[in-house]
């Protein structure tokens, strides 16, 4: 897709973490300078995406005023930097969320048992395939977004009242050359 084509679109995303420390096909350890390929093993679908949600904000803004008469008025204003968070609410949950939840260490999907607050600080690779309207079930995503991120329960999991048990997953992005985006 190009960025040039204009339409109204309903975006869904897929999305999948792969974490530091695991171990992707190249026999190479995930992280910041070694991201996984495309289809590999150590991708870990991260369950039903119910929304995302993208916010950038300035780091540390400077206004800078200038003489204006008697008083000093707005003339500039210069950021330190720039941060990009998501934020994913996950319609199911799996032992990923449970990793983030409970911070404990890394979990599979045969784990039985964990201790609650053992874990360290998670970071791994984001990959979202973001699908519009037109694709279809098993086409090629309308883009595709691979960010380096810190990872993080971002809010309760909200258990009970009869609706589906939901978390939320907030990914802050991560300075890394490996950060793409294909459209």
């Amino acid at each position: 897709m190009a960025l040039a084509s204009l339409k109204s679109r309903i975006l869904l995303a897929t999305v999948y973490v792969a974490r530091e420390g695991d171990t992707h096909s190249s026999t190479e350890t995930v992280g910041r300078s070694s991201k996984p390929p495309y289809n590999d093993a150590a991708w870990l679908d991260i369950g039903i995406v119910k929304d995302a949600d993208f916010t950038l904000e300035d780091i540390k803004p400077v206004e800078i005023l200038a003489p204006a008469g008697g008083q000093l008025v707005p003339y500039d204003e210069i950021k330190a930097g720039t941060k990009l968070t998501a934020k994913l609410t996950i319609s199911e949950s799996n032992y990923i969320h449970i990793e983030h939840l409970f911070a404990t260490l890394k979990l599979t999907s045969g784990s039985t048992q964990a201790n609650p607050l053992e874990g360290t600080t998670k970071r791994g690779w984001l990959k979202l395939m973001v699908s519009d309207q037109d694709v279809a079930a098993g086409g090629t995503p309308t883009s595709t977004i691979d960010l380096w991120c810190r990872l993080k329960c971002a809010g309760p999991l909200k258990v009970g009242g009869g609706d589906p048990a939901e978390t939320q997953l907030e990914a802050m992005v991560l300075f890394s050359i490996y950060n793409t985006m294909a459209f």
